[in-house]
């Protein structure tokens, strides 16, 4: 692990610095295993992070990250925002990215809908972490069933203006 902290000055409350780590094993939580079930990819539900970089700058009782990168060959998971440490209030904008063999998983169309391709060919979503420490929520799902609802939609009108049509 490589790991950089700065101090403003000896007794000031600021703090900033950055963080490296390799393989980085995270026990699933409800979230991913929803997410995993919904999707019909069983890699989501623990998913496998080779590295870990994160960038953060402490002042008071906000905890900022502007950087926030798990990394791994099938999963990315990035973002930034804040953590109060006085109510462990979260506040994150994130983005979830899938490499494509396991975004060819997600078979079901109404549900890769929600997903936009990358120059990299990961296939990413983006979402907002909130909550505390203690009960993290993500409008992830929201977002993914949003998005299946629209192409739900637009399938049925496409086939009801295909009949009406020919």
């Amino acid at each position: 692990m490589q790991d950089q902290l700065f101090a403003e000055e000896a007794g000031d409350p600021r703090l900033s610095g950055s963080c490296i780590a390799g393989h980085q094993d995270i026990a699933p939580a409800d979230r991913e295993r929803e997410l995993s079930a919904v999707l019909q990819v069983p890699e989501l539900a623990n998913p496998d992070f080779e590295a870990c970089h994160l960038e953060f700058q402490q002042t008071g009782s906000r905890f900022a990250t502007p950087v926030l990168k798990l990394t791994g060959d099938a999963v990315r998971l990035s973002g930034n925002g804040t953590l109060n440490l006085d109510t462990s209030g979260l506040d994150y904008q994130m983005t979830l990215a899938l490499a494509p063999k396991l975004f060819a998983k997600v078979t079901r169309p109404e549900l890769r809908g929600g997903f936009a391709q990358r120059g990299d060919g990961f296939a990413s979503i983006d979402f907002r972490l909130y909550g505390t420490t203690l009960e993290p929520k993500t409008d992830l799902m929201t977002r993914i069933g949003k998005a299946a609802a629209t192409e739900a939609v637009k399938q049925g009108l496409e086939r009801l203006l295909k009949r009406k049509v020919f």
